[in-house]
């Protein structure tokens, strides 16, 4: 609560958002909303978390610097991926489902050898 106090948001827009945010759980919940719009929906996450990862990656590359991005943050992301993408394939062998947790897992894979191929040598401060 003290993020969203602190970036001003009104008490007017967090219930608004809340009360919109349950009226679509509770409309999936009771099945009126259609489960081919929730396949649409899930369709639409592969582009948007795929984009932000190529960008980051081809960011890093083009400057040849990973910056400050974080090595073990990345490193459990894929891991968490990996999980994710095993779990599916034993359990669901869901195809949409699949093909999200494997492209993540991939650039994730990528972002974490990017971050050590790019990393510079750490200075010491005496």
């Amino acid at each position: 609560m003290l993020v969203l106090y602190f970036q001003k948001f009104s008490t007017m827009k967090i219930f608004l958002f809340g009360l919109t945010y349950f009226i679509f759980v509770g409309a999936v919940g009771i099945e009126l909303i259609p489960i081919w719009v929730l396949s649409i929906l899930m369709s639409l996450v592969i582009p948007a978390s795929s984009g932000s990862k190529i960008i980051q990656l081809q960011k890093i590359i083009a400057s040849q610097d990973s910056g400050q991005v974080s090595l073990l943050t990345w490193a459990i992301a894929l891991f968490t991926a990996t999980g994710r993408t095993v779990t599916t394939i034993i359990g669901t062998q869901d195809i949409q489902l699949l093909a999200n947790y494997s492209l993540a897992a991939l650039l994730n894979l990528c972002m974490v050898i990017a971050i050590v191929v790019y990393s510079k040598g750490k200075k010491k401060i005496s």
